[in-house]
């Protein structure tokens, strides 16, 4: 069990992003770093993944150092050809990463505690797709601009490429305001003790996938003003398709090349 007095000092980089958003939603193009969103297809690019999560999480008092060798924090999600990893790179360096699963072949990662909530999902034959291995290197500057390329392709994503109806996030009661208030999640559980983050506190957040589209069909009326820093919904479709022919690539499907700026 961690110590949560020890816990409360240590400052995440994802905790560093949220209350960027939270504070200064509106980007400032000026001397912006340039980011490119890549997604792992290859086993370079997810060892990248794995070990910026491990480095963050052991900072964060969420896993303990002998976890393994590698330094990697896998999850079971990660034999699953439908697990898709983003991340983005800033030059050569692995800014920030974020893992989307799917309550198919195995449970999602949040079903350890919050299985009655999802069961409730699953009996009206809803499509479920998990939030899961969300890291931000603190290092980083303009953690915001990282944030938002990282929802923005897993939105669009799981939307255009009819993966889901519903996303669902596990987190620490702390950022739960940022995900509510800017994006519309609700919360559907109390909560609890994680045993897969050393018993770090945790809260279950569901947003039917409907609402992303909603938002980016009318961006300048959304109340929620994350999406407005959201490609626009022709946009969105064309980085779907981006999207889904790097995670084909991985898999060995033969595809056309296609453009995309």
């Amino acid at each position: 069990m961690i110590n949560r007095n020890t816990e409360k000092k240590r400052t995440s980089g994802i905790s560093i992003a949220i209350n960027n958003s939270t504070f200064d939603i509106q980007n400032n193009h000026n001397n912006q770093p340039n980011y490119k969103l890549k997604v792992a297809n290859n086993l370079q690019l997810k060892s990248d993944a794995y070990q910026l999560a491990y480095k963050c999480y052991v900072e964060k008092g969420y896993l303990d150092k002998a976890h393994n060798q590698n330094r990697e924090y896998h999850i079971s999600h990660d034999k699953i050809k439908d697990t898709i990893i983003f991340s983005v790179y800033q030059d050569n360096h692995i800014a920030g990463t974020m893992t989307l699963v799917f309550d198919d072949k195995l449970p999602i990662p949040s079903s350890v505690l919050f299985s009655s909530q999802l069961n409730k999902f699953r009996s009206k034959r809803s499509r479920l797709a998990e939030v899961t291995r969300l890291t931000i290197d603190k290092r980083f500057r303009n953690s915001k601009k990282i944030l938002s390329l990282l929802i923005d392709s897993m939105m669009s994503y799981c939307h255009f490429n009819n993966k889901a109806d519903g996303l669902i996030c596990e987190v620490h009661p702390h950022h739960s305001k940022f995900y509510i208030n800017l994006l519309g999640f609700s919360t559907i559980s109390d909560v609890k003790p994680c045993p897969l983050v050393n018993g770090s506190l945790a809260v279950c957040l569901y947003m039917p996938l409907s609402n992303y589209l909603n938002q980016i069909k009318n961006k300048s009326k959304s109340k929620y003003k994350y999406y407005k820093d959201f490609r626009r919904i022709g946009d969105a479709k064309a980085h779907a398709d981006f999207l889904k022919t790097q995670h084909n690539e991985e898999l060995g499907v033969s595809i056309p090349e296609i453009l995309f700026s």
